[in-house]
């Protein structure tokens, strides 16, 4: 199956699994506006995509002939499944009849996905003069796979070709041993239920080497993507008790394990692995040092094998990476992480090294010469393999340029050695359970998928909030919280200002302004070490929007200089509205109008309806001249700061410009006992 997305993508015959498609838009304003300020932008995504599939698909029955005719198809898809006893398939194609003798036909195979031209695990062409070919497969992994038939002829051109599936079982004594009686000259003995002796070709190579595998089982815990992996022990008392896994040079070890989808996918698996002590003869733990030529090497993937290689590598048909986890006798831990690990079954491989190569200056050179030569093994059978294999070390070892590489002996005389390791396979929430000091591990709701991840602080970055190429300094994050911390001191003098003219409960919310905003920025501006939170910090950001808006509400009430019974009423009235809408929107420039429109609209009513009854001025000018008109000027400049010239980067400081402005208009605009004539003299 193939998916094509319109903008030129495509996914090509891939597992039966799970795909996403997404898009990231990543804002490079840092403005902070009031929401509604801003402009609004909507993106909108269209994705068309098509996919190919095959029609028609054959099961394929062992032993039994089929006919396939070009006319019908150009493309043939079979498919068949292979069980773990089985390990060679042959395929016998004959009888094919075309009389155009350029006429050729490509057989590919795949497992757990259709073949194609770009991917598959074998190919090969065959040309109509070929009567009776065998084609032998080896399959490495048991499950589904698909033969794929592709005939590349002349138009109008038909052929027509024969063939049947012949499944090989390798004997049961090579392919399942009692890894106690092995292990008795190899390792120490002990008896692990689901270890079974096999073998793995590699199919770029041609080099058949046989591995422990091992059956792990899951053990999870009641909350989220907390689950470990471990082998079964043959002691049922020591169940789900981490064991050590003892390892030799003549194999490498296979852990496999399965990872379901939603319930295994949210978290952040890890591989660790450590040396681990080793017993004497009277059982007592002792710790010796581990050799100096000792290496291991482990690699993890998905849905395929990866051979542990030197210097440190992790191979897969001639493709190698870099080896996740690597340990010797200086490192003696290495853990590697995968975040939000995809479903499906995932192999472990770890193989023990008795010497490092990689400083050979003829390594590379002499292992050149040996994959040449093992490509042209003609591998029939296994046995076939390993003997083709063997005699290829030794034709490199006899070579002048190889005969005294110190890499070819390390490969090919030195003897076995034995080691053993703990490993540790688990998921935790985020990376190790935590993020630091510079993050908080919270799990996210996403289209019904439930996944853990960091909320970093202070512009750290990172799976684990340890990027700090963008976070704030420390002396920023100092000075921030003194400029907004003491900026709010600006409210003292306001407090004494409302006291003296007697407006006992603007002075009460002033006070609390001071508290809240102080409070508030100790524990929003910082990093842990430095914090301070007297409660939660949304409770501490309600507290500071909330009395901010009702002390703008009350200050203007105050301007109006309306009677007490209708103050009071509104009092209570703003009280609960804005303590609602501070819940529901705390940064909505809707919330602020909500405020400042009815309360510009009372100033406007009482005045006029004072001037109304009086016809003559019933207001100080030099209140309106100077100290109302300062004021609104004053306050409308800390606005304009407010709503528009306020970034990531300078919130800092002009915030704490409007702590001070704001503070400065109240005590301006804030009117006197004697700014208004008395009701009785109107």
């Amino acid at each position: 199956m193939n998916i094509f997305y319109n903008n030129g993508s495509c996914i090509k015959d891939h597992l039966e699994n799970l795909f996403f498609y997404h898009y990231i838009y990543t804002s490079i304003c840092t403005n902070i506006f009031f929401q509604g300020l801003s402009k609004h932008c909507t993106g909108f995504i269209n994705i068309i995509s098509y996919i190919s599939i095959a029609h028609q698909i054959t099961l394929l029955t062992n032993n039994y002939s089929y006919q396939i005719f070009s006319k019908t198809d150009k493309h043939s898809y079979y498919e068949f499944y292979m069980s773990p006893s089985i390990k060679e398939v042959h395929l016998n194609v004959g009888n094919i009849n075309n009389s155009d003798v350029s006429t050729n036909i490509t057989v590919r195979l795949g497992c757990e996905s259709l073949p194609s031209i770009n991917k598959y695990i074998y190919s090969k062409t065959i040309n109509v003069l070929d009567k009776n070919i065998i084609i032998p497969f080896w399959l490495n992994i048991p499950g589904r796979y698909y033969l794929q038939f592709e005939f590349i002829e002349k138009q109008g051109s038909e052929t027509s070709v024969q063939f049947s599936l012949d499944s090989l079982t390798i004997n049961e004594t090579l392919h399942r041993k009692n890894i106690n009686s092995f292990a008795r000259s190899k390792i120490d003995p002990v008896v692990y239920k689901t270890a079974v002796i096999d073998f793995y070709e590699d199919k770029f190579s041609k080099i058949v080497e046989p591995y422990l595998s091992y059956n792990l089982i899951k053990e999870s815990s009641s909350e989220s993507f907390l689950y470990t992996y471990n082998i079964n022990h043959e002691n049922e008392k020591e169940f789900m008790v981490p064991i050590p896994l003892n390892l030799t040079s003549d194999y490498f070890s296979v852990l496999k394990f399965q990872l379901q989808d939603v319930i295994d996918v949210g978290g952040t698996f890890q591989l660790s692995m450590d040396f681990h002590p080793t017993k004497n003869q009277e059982g007592h733990i002792e710790l010796y040092s581990e050799t100096i030529d000792h290496i291991i090497i482990g690699c993890i993937s998905q849905n395929v094998y990866q051979i542990p290689t030197l210097p440190q590598h992790c191979s897969d048909n001639g493709i190698e990476t870099i080896a996740p986890v690597v340990i010797n006798n200086t490192v003696n831990n290495s853990t590697v992480f995968i975040p939000y690990p995809e479903s499906g079954m995932w192999y472990v491989s770890i193989k023990l090294f008795c010497k490092p190569c990689y400083n050979c200056p003829c390594y590379k050179k002499c292992n050149d010469i040996l994959e040449t030569c093992t490509k042209n093994c003609k591998c029939e059978s296994i046995y076939t393999c390993r003997k083709c294999l063997i005699d290829c070390k030794s034709e490199v070892a006899r070579t002048a340029s190889c005969a005294n590489c110190n890499c070819v002996n390390c490969e090919t005389s030195k003897k076995s050695c034995n080691s053993t390791i703990m490993f540790d396979l688990s998921s935790l929430l985020c990376v190790k359970g935590t993020c630091g000091a510079n993050g908080r591990c919270q799990l996210n709701l996403a289209d019904g998928y439930i996944i853990s991840a960091c909320r970093c602080r202070n512009k750290y970055r990172g799976i684990a909030c340890n990027d700090d190429s963008k976070a704030t300094p420390f002396w920023k994050i100092i000075v921030a919280q003194v400029l907004l911390i003491s900026s709010n001191l600006i409210m003292l003098p306001c407090v004494y200002v409302a006291i003296r003219r007697k407006y006992y409960p603007e002075a009460i919310m002033y006070s609390f302004v001071l508290l809240f905003s102080s409070f508030y920025h100790a524990c929003d501006v910082g990093d842990y070490s430095i914090q301070f939170c007297l409660t939660t910090h949304a409770s501490l950001q309600f507290g500071d929007f909330f009395s901010a808006l009702l002390s703008i509400w009350g200050t203007m009430l105050a301007i109006s200089d309306l009677d007490v019974r209708y103050r009071s009423t509104l009092y209570v009235l703003a009280a609960i509205l804005v303590s609602y809408c501070t819940v529901i929107d705390k940064r909505g420039v809707w919330i602020f109008l909500l405020v400042t429109i009815p309360g510009l609209l009372i100033i406007i009513i009482s005045w006029y309806l004072k001037y109304r009854k009086s016809g003559k001025q019933f207001i100080k000018k030099t209140y309106l001249k100077y100290y109302f008109s300062s004021g609104s000027i004053v306050m409308l400049i800390g606005i304009i700061i407010f709503g528009y010239f306020q970034t990531n980067g300078n919130y800092m400081y002009l915030h704490s410009l409007w702590h001070c402005i704001a503070g400065i208009a109240v005590l301006a605009i804030l009117p006197r006992k004697d700014t208004f004539s008395p009701m009785e003299n109107l």
